[in-house]
This record gives structure tokens, C-alpha cells and sequence, in this order.
């Protein structure tokens, strides 16, 4: 043997390699505890079978134990805020695989409720003003950038939240300062403003109205009960990941849907002389982005007719506001 051939590996340690793999191999024929078996079914909820595969192994040849990482999510996903991970640094990949699908799912069940849920969180704790906290939650989706004209009196918190969501090219004009709560007459706005200065261009226009009777009993009692909406981190952090994702989705329109929008389009510049401002090529644009918007908000890569429905409104509320 030369001085520089490496030593064959001793007899024992081979027979102690080869009686490990045996004894790893008998180890995945034994049956879950009851505990265990709980563990690794609810794995089935939210990752692969391939994951669920690997992560069953492991806990059968005792490799590693299954941990749950509670995020503190609130019932807009409903309660399922654990985490499945395994307890040893062996499983690091795994274990981001695992948390990764476990998002993946999460989103896809919070998709089928987001339109009712979102907006919410657009001033958590400002009654009523529904169509502008759906347009600033659209304008979240958008990654054409949308420019809202809020005009009259708005609480601050609205901003706030939005901004805690949003994008860094996220822009909203008003006619307030953020940190207070003014109120001001409702300015003229001719057709040409529109079309001013870059920086005063806006793409949808918001009178702010005063309560409601229903709203103002909200509020009243919302003032005397001394009760105020909480907001969560995690939520806000599950959201802002969520919106990230969904912005990324290329949405389509389907071919029996351009007709629709053609016509809603057409009918609005045909009334433009009663209207707040001009129906534009870049309204057109605009109006296509907000059906995208709403799209994704659900997580989908194909506008729907209840997107046009819901956008529609919204416009319809910005443009013909008195």
C-alpha cells in the first residue's frame, strides 16, 4: 500500500453502516403512534404527497419529530395558522418546501373569500365608504399604477393600512393631510384637470360622502361601546406576501368578456357631457387594469364576469359622483 492510498474503511464500521440502513428500513414499517399519525395526516392539507412521503419518513426512522409554528393568522383563513415543520437542521430544505406549500394552500383557500375580506383591512375601523376602500384594495393588485383622487373628509387609518400593504409605486391623492381628519367643500373639477400637470393626473375620482343612517348607528354605537378593531401582524404580513404573489399572475381576458367591456366603455363616453370627467384612452386603460386587479385578487390568470361587475360599479360610483 503507497503512502498516499486511503485506508479501506474498518470491517465494523461497515457492518455498523449496512445494520443501520437495515434498522432505517425496518423502522418504516412501524406504525404511528396515535399522536404521530395526527401529525402526518394533517401534513396532507397542505403540502405534496412527495413532501408528505419525506416527512413520514423521517419521523418513523425517529430522525426528526413533527412541530407545528403557530403564525397567529386571524379567521379570514380560518384558524389554519400552523405551520408543519421537522425539529432537526437535516430537514431544512424540507422544511421550506414544506412552508412554502403551506402558503401556497393557504392563499388558494383565502383567494375564494378575498373580495368580501381585503377592503376590511382598508380602514378596519371606517364604516361604510365601500367602493373607495374596493378601489384602493384593486389598486393593490394593479401593477399598472392606478391613481385615486380621494376629495372631502376620509379617516386617516384608511391611508395608513393601505400603506402597510402596498408597493412602493402605491400612490393616492387627496386633499388632507394623512395624519388628520379634515373636511373640505367639494371642489369643482372640470374635464380638463384631468389632464393637467403629470403629478395631478388621477385615474378615479371619490367624493366622500357623510354616513349614512345605518353607517351612522355603526359608528354611534362603535363610539359608546368604546369597541375598535384590531389588527394583527401576521394578518398584515400574510396579506402583504399574498398581494405580492397575486401581482405577479398575468391575467387574460376571455373573448366573450372584450364585448362587455366594449360596450360599458362606449355607453360611458356617449354620456360624457354628464359625467366628472372625460372617458379617455386612458380610462380605457385604466378600466382594463382594475378587471385585472380584480382578478388576482382572487388569484386567477382569467378576468370573470363577476370582475366586471364589481369594477363597473366602482367606476360607475367614481365617475358619475355628485
Amino acid at each position: 500500500m503507497t503512502e498516499n492510498t486511503p485506508e479501506p474503511p474498518a470491517l465494523g464500521d461497515l457492518f455498523k453502516k449496512g445494520a443501520g440502513k437495515v434498522k432505517e428500513r425496518f423502522m418504516l414499517l412501524r406504525p404511528l403512534s396515535k399522536k404521530e399519525q395526527w401529525s402526518v395526516d394533517s401534513l396532507k392539507e397542505y403540502i405534496s404527497e412527495d413532501s408528505a412521503k419525506k416527512a413520514l419518513a423521517a419521523v418513523k426512522q425517529n430522525k426528526a419529530e413533527l412541530k407545528y409554528i403557530k403564525k397567529g393568522f386571524s379567521f379570514l383563513i380560518a384558524n389554519k395558522d400552523l405551520i408543519p415543520q421537522l425539529d432537526s437542521g437535516e430537514f431544512e430544505d424540507l422544511n421550506k418546501q414544506i412552508e412554502k406549500e403551506f402558503y401556497a394552500t393557504s392563499f388558494k383557500n383565502f383567494a375564494e373569500r378575498a373580495w368580501g375580506a381585503l377592503p376590511q383591512y382598508i380602514g378596519p375601523n371606517t364604516l361604510g365608504q365601500t367602493e373607495i376602500k374596493q378601489a384602493i384594495t384593486l389598486q393593490l393588485f394593479s401593477p399598472e399604477p392606478i391613481k385615486l383622487l380621494i376629495l372631502g373628509k376620509i379617516n386617516a387609518e384608511m391611508l395608513t393600512f393601505a400603506r402597510k400593504l402596498a408597493p412602493p409605486e402605491f400612490q393616492i391623492i387627496t386633499n388632507f393631510s394623512p395624519e388628520k381628519e379634515l373636511d373640505f367643500e367639494k371642489p369643482i373639477i372640470t374635464k380638463t384637470d384631468r389632464q393637467t400637470k403629470h403629478s395631478d393626473k388621477f385615474d378615479l375620482l371619490f367624493f366622500t360622502k357623510t354616513a349614512v343612517l345605518k353607517d351612522f348607528e355603526d359608528i354611534a354605537e362603535k363610539i359608546i361601546t368604546g369597541s375598535k378593531a384590531k389588527v394583527k401582524d401576521a394578518d398584515l404580513e400574510f396579506l402583504k406576501e399574498y398581494i405580492e404573489q397575486a401581482r405577479e399572475i398575468e391575467v387574460e381576458i376571455p373573448a366573450h368578456l372584450v364585448e362587455q367591456l366594449k360596450k360599458f366603455i362606449v355607453k360611458l363616453k356617449k354620456e360624457e357631457s354628464e359625467l366628472n370627467y372625460s372617458v379617455t384612452t386612458d380610462f380605457v386603460a385604466v378600466v382594463v387594469s382594475l378587471c385585472k386587479a380584480a382578478a388576482r385578487m382572487e388569484m386567477r390568470s382569467q378576468i370573470d364576469s363577476k370582475d366586471l361587475v364589481r369594477v363597473f360599479d366602482i367606476v360607475e360610483k367614481s365617475i358619475r359622483a355628485e
